[in-house]
């Protein structure tokens, strides 16, 4: 970077710096990266009212481009509050073997990309010692026996700030290209990030949430096993957690008579319990993170579980928290699973080469 990133985040954080700014300031050769995308071909068009090209690439082969998205991505996370504390790109985008896939929509009109993901087939390295996951988080051998061969990796998310309402759209069809072309595999595995400046009773309330609603060992049916499926990684800190219950009755507590009190049950449906974790956000401030509130909507009941509980991932400048997820993609519901077919169907008659 030729100013110092962290001056540059902190300037992003007070919304005084804009995505153009700060790709000019980090030392994007923004002709260098136009020319590599001439060379690059679309893999397909979004399927939208303004269709946009999405690109499949490896920063290794197309450096100056590389740097473009992963200067989008950092201007994006520390615009909602999760800021790395160094803004070099990772090794894994940029080594040679088996690097992650960098998948995108370009918008040529601004010169960037408006969103954007990065992808890993699992089931196409030698080890899960290659996926970032690793730093957190260690699978078992249920889990290396039963779904690591099975699975593609997303992870990264993001929507730039400044690419207007309807740039989600563009995202998930990002993500359904991703999963149409990953043709063989079953799970999605990923790990969103609880924003870390939001109050730790809140990422609390998050993080309970998420493992109530979406527990390893209570879903017989994706986890048969009933073990655990991930473990932390030694030296990395797992806050410890109260129940959403015992959250639900400490907010009864506080809120006296001053607001309508909350009930939980367990069996709650998920979305019943989507809405209770955002009545409590409400008062305890922040919200769900983005994505993982769409994986939320995504499946059907018992089509998602959270591996392991939320850790504090130490890459953020912010007490960020982030927990591991895997989805069926069987269990999709039937809105999000139109899309989807689209691209299934635009790469039958296609090989794709990762």
């Amino acid at each position: 970077m030729t100013t110092d990133y962290l001056e540059l985040v902190s300037m992003i954080i007070e919304d005084q710096l804009s995505l153009e700014a700060f790709i000019r300031l980090s030392g994007v050769d923004q002709d260098s990266a136009e020319a590599e995308l001439q060379r690059l071909a679309p893999v397909v068009q979004t399927f939208t009212t303004d269709p946009k090209p999405i690109y499949f690439f490896k920063s290794y082969d197309y450096p100056n481009l590389g740097h473009l998205f992963h200067c989008t991505k950092l201007f994006t996370f520390a615009h909602g509050g999760s800021p790395y504390k160094d803004g070099a790109q990772s090794q894994y985008d940029t080594r040679k073997d088996c690097p992650y896939i960098q998948a995108a929509v370009y918008d040529n009109s601004k010169g960037a990309f408006i969103t954007g993901l990065r992808f890993l087939p699992l089931s196409k390295i030698s080890s899960f010692d290659m996926s970032v996951m690793n730093s957190l988080h260690h699978p078992t051998d249920i889990f290396k026996e039963h779904y690591i061969h099975n699975t593609v990796e997303i992870g990264q998310t993001f929507v730039s700030p400044e690419a207007g309402a309807t740039a989600p759209n563009y995202l998930f069809n990002t993500m359904s290209a991703v999963i149409a072309a990953n043709k063989d595999a079953r799970y999605l595995s990923g790990k969103p990030t609880i924003e870390g400046r939001i109050p730790d009773i809140s990422k609390e309330i998050i993080s309970a949430f998420a493992y109530d609603t979406f527990h390893p060992l209570q879903n017989n049916e994706f986890n048969p096993s009933g073990k655990p499926l991930f473990l932390v990684v030694d030296g990395i800190v797992q806050p410890k957690l109260r129940s959403l219950s015992e959250i639900v009755h400490q907010y009864n507590l506080d809120v006296g008579d001053q607001h309508p009190q909350l009930e939980y049950l367990t069996q709650m449906p998920i979305q019943k319990k989507r809405k209770l974790t955002e009545k409590l956000l409400v008062y305890y401030g922040g919200a769900l993170p983005p994505m993982f509130k769409f994986y939320a909507v995504l499946t059907e009941e018992n089509g998602m579980i959270v591996l392991a509980q939320s850790v504090i991932n130490p890459v953020y400048t912010t007490q960020a928290w982030e927990f591991p997820i895997l989805l069926d993609k069987l269990k999709i519901v039937p809105v999000y699973r139109r899309l989807i077919d689209q691209y299934v169907e635009y790469f039958k008659d296609k090989a794709i080469q990762f």
